[in-house]
């Protein structure tokens, strides 16, 4: 289990969870996008919450391992794996994204369509 802050609170998630959510807010690209993600948690009691976050690149996310809460994985499994599917394909998106300095906004899809990235 990760015990991940995120301004003032905390929460317990699976390991996947925790580190997709890293991975996901190193993949926005600062101060350009924001994503709302929504995953299963538990609080700091064990009870189980589902969490909702609006993430972008300069967000302040900590995760620290923990054995709080050992066990909880497996209540949630299914839903960690489809959270965790859904973080990822976040990451995927993100990663296509290919930002040109000086290219404003409109440009900016044709740039992305030219490079062959994105399909017409």
């Amino acid at each position: 289990m990760k015990q991940m802050t995120y301004g003032s609170t905390r929460f317990l998630v699976a390991d996947a969870i925790g580190t997709a959510l890293l991975e996901l807010v190193t993949a926005i690209e600062r101060g350009r996008h924001a994503d709302l993600v929504a995953f299963p948690a538990f609080t700091e009691q064990g009870r189980p919450c589902e969490v909702q976050l609006t993430l972008h690149g300069r967000s302040e996310l900590v995760a620290m391992s923990t054995e709080s809460g050992a066990g909880l994985d497996e209540e949630t499994s299914e839903a960690t794996s489809i959270a965790v599917e859904d973080i990822r394909s976040r990451i995927a998106r993100h990663a296509l994204a290919v930002h040109r300095p000086g290219l404003e906004e409109d440009d900016e899809e044709t740039a992305v369509h030219g490079l062959g990235l994105l399909e017409a």
